[in-house]
């Protein structure tokens, strides 16, 4: 059914589906797509291709006793698009995945609101676009296609719970009885159309809601939403429980449930002083005996519905947050997937895992990500190795030889032809673009870099990156150093921002004398398959001070940019 319905049939709908008295096959979700990002600085941009799927076919993987999954959540471009079927066939299939979670979100504004809107502006930081339903299914058309089970695992968020990093109030604060049966039939409605679309596209596993422990003491209204669920989906269900309040411990409807889940990240929250693989497998301990108990009361297997671990410092003591700042920490990551891997080995009652997350964008992961993603990181070897998937391979990088007559230059004095400098808006500090201390010439940049500002150059409309092998410039910082410098390139011409791989400015290998030498000009030279660019199209590149979330020093000197260019090679 198209979901420009009037007002009026959805408001019966959502009475009837509330009391489960009509076809649940009537049931839908308003949704359309906002508009694209927009800002008059930016390269005009350019719809998204539309890509027709292949038909499903029946030859999927073996279902298999243990359950191995990731969830595809962050949506940097499409969820149907050329580059998400990428991520797919070459980091998800290698690595041995054979269930692939989707997470469609819709939001409700604040806790006191009872709606559910599914066509939300997106929360910038926050959220990509509205996942429409013909994208949702031509996704599940296409894991299927290529051999890959899916979970549907619908998300239902508040917008002012994103904008303060999960710190507000929950939904029903200070709720009447009349707000609560509001918000549960909207919520059945909105849960409901996702289990006709799983139903509808033989989806493997159906998830009814995650992280909602502010609602699940809420036996009998849940109850209700299973049975609404049942009644239009045939495949197994469960719940996602939050950890850090081990939820799962107080959800009372395991019972009408297939599967326990919950998702599990640091040990449950719980502080480690032991960080080898030893001491955080042993942390893991109390958390899987609980579950196991919780198991053997209910007689139902448990399924990690979300594990994941950033790769930062501090992360495997059991406090670090997404938002707190903190350096990278490649290894850190791949020894708490181990941790994990192992702990849960040999638990019968352990019916598998689904890792958090990946995005939908080839140029994920890298040395200095600090998200979750295990692409191109250390991590990624121990899910190939846990999951029986291909083992890593390492090709060396190939040496290339420069063509001075194809390199482009981006500025010497000033701005060369085509490129022009972008600034965020309500940005306090602009670049001095004719800086009288240059490494050649007369004029060089200056950047006093903030925790959200610094050299952003856009090239109009877009530049083609297939002859490039090299960012250089010359650089010279002054005391204290920046702590956390980064080159990125970023291609708006999908009508998302799309980053690639970051560098470290100061790292050994492309810094002349290794490291920061304040007061001196020295020569940067990246290589663009560092950041994981080949032939791509790009719009233009930042230099930043910091890769949120960071630990920024606001008494970093000024930086001097000069003789920045894109070297050609071959």
């Amino acid at each position: 059914m198209n979901r420009s319905n009037s007002k009026l049939c959805l408001a019966f709908l959502v009475v009837v589906l509330f009391v489960n008295a009509c076809s649940p096959t009537e049931s839908t979700i308003p949704a359309t797509l906002p508009p694209s990002p927009s800002n008059t600085a930016l390269p005009t941009e350019t719809p998204a291709p539309t890509i027709t799927p292949p038909p499903p076919t029946p030859t999927l993987v073996a279902e298999g006793d243990f359950i191995q999954g990731v969830t595809m959540s962050k949506f940097s471009l499409r969820l149907d698009s050329s580059q998400s079927r990428q991520v797919i066939t070459e980091y998800l299939l290698p690595a041995g995945v054979k269930y692939v979670a989707l997470s469609p979100t819709c939001l409700g504004q604040d806790a006191m609101d009872s709606q559910i809107d599914c066509e939300y502006e997106p929360v910038p930081g926050k959220t990509g676009p509205p996942v429409e339903d013909e994208e949702l299914i031509h996704t599940i058309q296409y894991l299927h296609s290529v051999g890959l089970r899916v979970v549907l695992k619908p998300h239902f968020m508040l917008i002012s719970k994103l904008e303060d990093n999960l710190s507000g109030p929950e939904l029903g604060y200070r709720w009447d009885e009349e707000t609560w049966r509001a918000w549960f039939e909207n919520y059945t409605v909105f849960i409901s159309h996702y289990a006709q679309i799983a139903e509808e596209n033989q989806v493997d596993i159906f998830v009814i809601g995650n992280e909602m422990q502010y609602a699940t003491h809420r036996e009998e209204d849940w109850r209700r939403v299973i049975s609404a669920v049942r009644s239009v989906y045939s495949g197994p269900i469960t719940y996602a429980a939050n950890t850090w309040d081990f939820e799962a411990l107080n959800v009372k409807f395991w019972d009408a449930l297939d599967f326990i889940g919950t998702n599990a990240y640091n040990y449950f929250y719980q502080p480690i002083n032991d960080v080898s693989i030893d001491g955080m497998q042993a942390a893991w301990e109390p958390a899987l005996q609980r579950l196991e108990e919780l198991s053997k009361q209910y007689g139902k297997p448990v399924l990690f519905t979300e594990f994941g671990a950033t790769s930062k410092e501090g992360h495997n003591l059991g406090i670090a947050r997404d938002w707190i700042a903190a350096p990278y920490n490649g290894q850190a990551q791949a020894d708490h997937y181990t941790a994990f891997f192992e702990a849960i080995q040999g638990r019968p009652w352990v019916r598998g895992v689904i890792l958090w997350d990946v995005d939908t964008q080839p140029l994920q992961g890298g040395p200095n990500d600090l998200a979750y993603t295990f692409i191109a990181k250390p991590a990624e070897a121990v899910v190939r190795q846990f999951f029986g998937g291909d083992p890593m391979t390492h090709t060396l990088v190939p040496q290339f030889v420069e063509i001075p007559a194809d390199t482009t230059i981006v500025y010497d004095d000033e701005l060369s032809p085509g490129w022009r400098p972008w600034f965020e808006e309500g940005a306090k500090n602009f670049p001095d673009f004719q800086y009288p201390d240059a490494h050649s010439g007369q004029f060089s940049i200056r950047v006093a870099f903030s925790e959200y500002i610094g050299l952003w150059l856009v090239y109009d409309p877009s530049l083609n990156l297939s002859k490039y092998k090299w960012l250089e410039f010359q650089i010279k910082v002054g005391e204290p150093e920046p702590k956390h410098l980064f080159a990125v390139f970023e291609d708006w011409t999908t009508g998302m921002n799309v980053g690639s791989r970051m560098a470290l400015v100061n790292d050994a290998r492309y810094i002349e004398g290794g490291q920061y030498l304040p007061g001196t000009w020295q020569r940067v030279r990246i290589p663009l398959i560092d950041l994981g660019l080949t032939d791509q199209k790009s719009t233009g590149f930042n230099i930043l001070g910091c890769a949120w979330p960071c630990d920024f020093d606001s008494q970093t000197a000024d930086v001097l940019l000069d003789d920045i260019k894109l070297v050609a090679g071959e």
